[in-house]
């Protein structure tokens, strides 16, 4: 495979180059040590709109966005201001999400100014007794009326502490497990909370915070995922993200749809150990026993009869 950039990559990796030199990097001489303010992200963001850092095409020289395009624009720009690497694309990923899944209305409002740099975004799903893990999360949404009230907490949000917008993973009903997932798109603007930035060695410039939701008052109209068909109460699928059959979910699995996937697998599996369990509790014999996954501790799972230990009979044991 060859991996030499053609002339039109070579060009774009130079003038960028030239821009950013000019532009930013003295940015990140005075300021990359430094916490990082709400207003000067948005400052810095802004000059980087014309070169497709936040979800656009890159119009200062006609290119189209492309996974090249995508590798020279971040290399370039770690090279220059390394923080703003993280801010511009968690700001972009949080409008594709928006623009992805959320009420039309919602994506209307909020899509094109995350995308200009006038306000910035976040995706908040790591907590701190679940880290990166969506089944234990505690952050809780309940719904009064035609509002979800939020409680909880969030831990190791990039740009949380500086965020106008944040697409936040909650769980609505705990006994249902996954399927009570939900993503509400909250405004910072109409439904204020709390957060603090976590102090770090480095990249001081790219803020990790942490996210307070204290009876966070909602809209409905702010769930994430189906508006097309209309949500159901027992449609697992709308509550989670966009569904198969939304023609607005875009095909590729970058930013907050890995979260939405990730959360639909979740709940694929809960369906699975249900109908597993049973089987399990049925009288005919079943082909599969118990395991013991090393990856897990003692946590069960379930093995073919074919891979099951044998005793020196070579019945299973």
């Amino acid at each position: 495979m060859d991996f030499t950039l053609n002339e039109e990559q070579q060009i774009f990796r130079e003038e960028l180059r030239k821009f950013l030199s000019a532009e930013i990097q003295p940015a990140d001489d005075r300021w990359g040590d430094e916490e990082m303010t709400a207003g000067r992200a948005k400052e810095l963001c802004r000059k980087l709109v014309p070169w497709g850092y936040m979800g656009g095409s890159a119009d200062a020289l006609g290119f189209e966005p492309s996974a090249t395009i995508g590798c020279i624009q971040s290399e370039e720009l770690a090279r220059a201001f390394p923080a703003l690497v993280g801010i511009s694309g968690m700001t972009a990923g949080t409008a594709s999400g928006i623009a992805a899944g959320a009420h039309p209305e919602i994506a209307q409002r909020l899509v094109e100014p995350l995308r200009q740099s006038e306000l910035v975004g976040c995706n908040a799903f790591t907590e701190p007794n679940a880290g990166s893990d969506p089944s234990g999360i505690e952050c809780r949404a309940e719904r009064r009326g035609d509002r979800w009230i939020v409680n909880g907490s969030k831990s190791w949000i990039s740009n949380g502490h500086i965020a106008d917008v944040a697409i936040v993973l909650v769980q609505s009903d705990p006994d249902t497990g996954p399927a009570g997932f939900r993503q509400l798109v909250i405004d910072r603007r109409e439904s204020p909370f709390d957060s603090r930035d976590t102090p770090t060695i480095g990249l001081r410039a790219f803020p990790t915070s942490e996210l307070y939701f204290r009876d966070v008052d909602v809209p409905e109209i702010n769930v994430i995922g189906g508006w097309k068909r209309g949500e159901s109460e027992t449609d697992a699928a709308t509550a989670v993200g966009p569904h198969s059959g939304d023609d607005r979910r875009p095909a590729g699995g970058d930013g907050p749809d890995r979260g939405w996937n990730r959360a639909a697998r979740l709940r694929d599996r809960a369906r699975l150990r249900q109908a597993a369990e049973s089987v399990r509790q049925d009288d005919r014999p079943s082909p599969v026993g118990i395991g013991h996954d090393r990856r897990h501790g003692d946590r069960d799972r379930r093995l073919p009869a074919a891979l099951l230990p044998r005793d020196a009979h070579g019945r299973p044991s």
